[in-house]
C-alpha cells in the first residue's frame, strides 16, 4: 500500500484546467493508495460541475462529455485516449461533510488537486482500506441510493474487502430497496462483479443477505428444492457450488494451468471481454432456474427434471430483457441454460462421441462451444461426490479440439455446392446451409467420402425437403 505523501505523485489529466478548490475524491484515491491500475478519476469542483465539463469539451480535442445527474450536477468528461474523468459540485458546504455522504468510508477520501499535501479523511476510509473493510458510515448513505446495497459485493468481487458487519446488517434489513434501482445500473454492476477476482465470495454473501434474490427473483426456489441422483442435494447449494468452481477453473485457464488449461486459446478470447464475461457466469446461474418448475420424481425417488433446460432459457431470456442486457449478453445467457446440457450428454457417449455429433455441438454453440464446456465441466464438479467426475467433459474437449485442428488443416473444398442444389429444383434460401452441413457431418462420419456419395445423399435429403420431411426440430 501506497504511503500518503506519495499522493504528489497522482496527476490528474489535465488538470491544470480545473479551477482552485477542487479535490481528487472517492475511487481514485482509493486505488491509488492500494497499488491498483486504474483510468477513471473523480473530481469535485466548487461548482458548476456540468458547465465547467462542457467548456473542458471543447478545449481537450478528441473528449465527449456525457451528462450523469443534471439534478446532482455530475458530468463525465470522456478522454481522447481512454478513461473518463467524473466531476461533480459538491453536495454538502464542506468537503468534509460531502465525504460523510458518499456510499463506503474507503471511498470518503480527498485531497486537494493542485497542492495534495494532505489526505482529508472524515470517516476513517484509510483505516477501513488498511483493514480491507467495507463500512457506510451512515445508513441513510444506503436508503439515499440502494444501488450501493449491490455495490457493496461489487467491491467484495473485485477489493477482496469485507463488509463491517453493521453494514452488513443493514444491507440484509434495506435488500429489498434494491429493485428501485434502474436496472442498467445493476447491469452495470454486475459486469464489475463478475469481472472481479472473488465472484463466489460475493455471490455467496449477496445469496445471505437476500441481495440475490432481489435481482433473480427466480432462484428462491431452488433454496426448497432437493436433487437426488447418487445422493441428495440441494439445488441452490448446487448452483452455488457451481460459481465456485466455475471460478476457480477459468483462474487455472488464465494460468495455463487445470483440466482445462490447454484449451486457454479457445477459451480466453471469448471470456476476455467484460460484457461476455458478465453474460457467461449469469448464465452459469441461471442454468437450473427451470428445476423447481419441471421436477419429477420416480419409483425410487431419484428426481428427473424434463426440459428445464429449454422452459430455464425462456426464463433467462425475460432476465435478460428486464435487466437491459445487450442483445448480445442475453443470447449468451440463453445459450448456456439451452445447452448446458449439451457437453453432458456428449461425454455420456465417451469413447463413442461420433464427429457428426461434434460438429452438431459446434454449429449449435459456435464460439461458446469451449467456455460451455468449461462450464460443464464445473457442473460435473459441483455434483455429487462433489469436485470430481469431470474426466469425460474434459475427454470431449480434446475430441473437439482435435476436429478443430484436423478441420483448420484440411481447409478443402465441399464435396457438393450450393449449385448442386439449384440443379436438383431447390430454390436457393436458409435451407441451403442446413443441407451443406448435413453432407458435411456425414463426410466427417465416413459415411460419405467421395463426390458421388455427396451428390446421392444429397439428392435424398433434397427429396425429403420437397415433401416437407427434412430439416428436422433443431435438438434442444
Amino acid at each position: 500500500m501506497r504511503e500518503i505523501g506519495e499522493l504528489r505523485d497522482l496527476k490528474v489529466p489535465y488538470e491544470d484546467l480545473f479551477p482552485e478548490d477542487s479535490y481528487i475524491v472517492g475511487g481514485t484515491l482509493r486505488d491509488f493508495l492500494l497499488g491498483r491500475d486504474f483510468d477513471d478519476w473523480d473530481v469535485v469542483v466548487p461548482r458548476d460541475a456540468i458547465r465547467l465539463g462542457f467548456r473542458l469539451r471543447r478545449q481537450i480535442e478528441g473528449s465527449f462529455a456525457v451528462v450523469l445527474s443534471e439534478e446532482d450536477d455530475e458530468f463525465r468528461l470522456v478522454l481522447p485516449d481512454g478513461g473518463w474523468i467524473d466531476i461533480s459540485s459538491p453536495r454538502a458546504p464542506t468537503i468534509d461533510e460531502d465525504l460523510k455522504l458518499r456510499d463506503f468510508t474507503i471511498n470518503s477520501l480527498a485531497t486537494p488537486l493542485h497542492t495534495k499535501d494532505r489526505l482529508i479523511d472524515p470517516t476513517g476510509g484509510l483505516k477501513d482500506i488498511e483493514n480491507r473493510l467495507i463500512r457506510t458510515y451512515f445508513r441513510k448513505n444506503l436508503e439515499s441510493d440502494p444501488l450501493r446495497i449491490l455495490r457493496a459485493f461489487r467491491f467484495v468481487s473485485t477489493l477482496g474487502f469485507e463488509i463491517e458487519l453493521q453494514t452488513l446488517s443493514w444491507i440484509t434489513e434495506l435488500a429489498p430497496e434494491l429493485s428501485k434501482a434502474a436496472p442498467e445500473r445493476i447491469r452495470y454492476e454486475l459486469t464489475r462483479l463478475f469481472n472481479g477476482e472473488h465472484i463466489f465470495r460475493a455471490i455467496k454473501g449477496m445469496a445471505e443477505t437476500g441481495v440475490l434474490f432481489v435481482i433473480f427473483p427466480e432462484l428462491e426456489a431452488q433454496r426448497s428444492l432437493y436433487q437426488k441422483y447418487i445422493t441428495r442435494q440441494n439445488v441452490f447449494e448446487h448452483t452455488l457450488l457451481v460459481i465456485k468452481f466455475l471460478e476457480e477453473l477459468l483462474k487455472q485457464v488464465e494460468a495455463g494451468e487445470g483440466p482445462m488449461g490447454k484449451f486457454a486459446d479457445r477459451i480466453l478470447p471469448f471470456l476476455g471481454d467484460p460484457s461476455r464475461r458478465m453474460a457467461f457466469f449469469v448464465g452459469a446461474l441461471l442454468h437450473d432456474v427451470a428445476k423447481p418448475d419441471t421436477v419429477f420424481y420416480d419409483e425410487e425417488g431419484r428426481t428427473h427434471f424434463h426440459g428445464h433446460d429449454r422452459l430455464g432459457a425462456r426464463v433467462a431470456a425475460g432476465i435478460a430483457d428486464r435487466l437491459r442486457f445487450s442483445s448480445d449478453e442475453k443470447e449468451i445467457v440463453t445459450m448456456i441454460v439451452e445447452a448446458h446440457m449439451h457437453p453432458h450428454l456428449l461425454a455420456r457417449e465417451q469413447e463413442n462421441v461420433t464427429p457428426r455429433a461434434l460438429n452438431r455441438y459446434l454449429r449449435r454453440t459456435g464460439e461458446l462451444s469451449f467456455p460451455l464446456i468449461l462450464f460443464a465441466v464445473a457442473d460435473a464438479m459441483a455434483t455429487p461426490p462433489i469436485g470430481s467426475g469431470a474426466e469425460w467433459q474434459v475427454y470431449l474437449a480434446d475430441r473437439l479440439d482435435e476436429l478443430i485442428r484436423q478441420k483448420e488443416s484440411k481447409k478443402k473444398e465441399r464435396l457438393v455446392t450450393g449449385h448442386d442444389i439449384i440443379a436438383m429444383g431447390l430454390k436457393p434460401g436458409p435451407v441451403f446451409k442446413k443441407l451443406l452441413d448435413e453432407i458435411d457431418d456425414l463426410e466427417a462420419e465416413g459415411v460419405v467420402r467421395t463426390r458421388e456419395d455427396a451428390l446421392k445423399a444429397l439428392a435424398e435429403l433434397v427429396e425429403k425437403v420437397k415433401r416437407g420431411e427434412w430439416p428436422p426440430e433443431p435438438e434442444k
